[in-house]
């Protein structure tokens, strides 16, 4: 088996790991959850996992074309163009992501409404539903570090940190639910998870690859 081959097949391995590690686990967690929620607050989370869903389509694509560049200027040492890719990316991806927590801020009550969420829900419902698209801002703009370990092909990496942001997930849904959080406790949970795997992103991201850079004129600030 060629050096490229065997590449090709270990990333497949992994990938089909992680991918089925993530989608069992979150299968298995989910009858917990409805049993500590109950089905209307369980109906609220389901409804804020679709909106992050949408959210997340609304990339336009942006997601693959950073790994493509990555991979490229990788390809071809052109770390300058790497690097220029890397801040407009973060960039665009920020002041996206800054519209959509500014949207939801702003039609929040709306939205709540729009649902016909009950009325003491609503509380609640408007926390989590600003807390998520917070969440999704952050994951938005800092996913690009993971998006430059996909380019480098190093998808050993992507889905180790992926399957210890869903463990540390499931662990800390049983926490925050046998507590009794409920709602508030999932979102912030789910906080911690994206903070993890986007922190864990950056760290590895610069090892790997240590002339990852943000540029900005003349000035260089590393990203570690």
């Amino acid at each position: 088996m060629s050096r490229i081959s065997e590449r090709i097949f270990r990333n497949t391995l992994f990938n089909t790991f992680g991918s089925t590690y993530t989608t069992i686990s979150q299968l298995i967690i989910i009858p917990y959850i409805i049993v500590k929620l109950g089905p209307e607050r369980f109906g609220v989370w389901a409804l804020v996992a679709v909106i992050s869903g949408l959210f997340s389509a609304l990339d336009f694509g942006t997601g693959t074309a950073f790994v493509k560049y990555f991979s490229e200027y990788f390809t071809k040492r052109d770390y300058e163009s790497f690097n220029r890719v890397l801040v407009a990316g973060f960039t665009f991806m920020f002041i996206f992501s800054s519209f959509l927590i500014l949207l939801v801020f702003l039609l929040n009550d709306k939205m709540v409404t729009f649902f016909n969420i009950p009325t003491y829900l609503k509380r609640e419902t408007t926390y989590v539903f600003l807390g998520a698209a917070i969440i999704f801002g952050f994951n938005n703009a800092f996913g690009i570090f993971q998006a430059i370990i996909k380019g480098l092909q190093r998808m050993e990496i992507t889905n180790t940190i992926n399957i210890i942001g869903t463990t540390i997930y499931i662990i800390g849904v049983i926490i925050v639910l046998n507590s009794g959080f409920g709602l508030k406790g999932l979102i912030i949970n789910q906080g911690i998870k994206i903070f993890i795997i986007c922190t864990t992103s950056i760290y590895y991201s610069k090892k790997i690859f240590p002339k990852v850079a943000f540029r900005c004129s003349s000035c260089i600030i590393n990203t570690i």
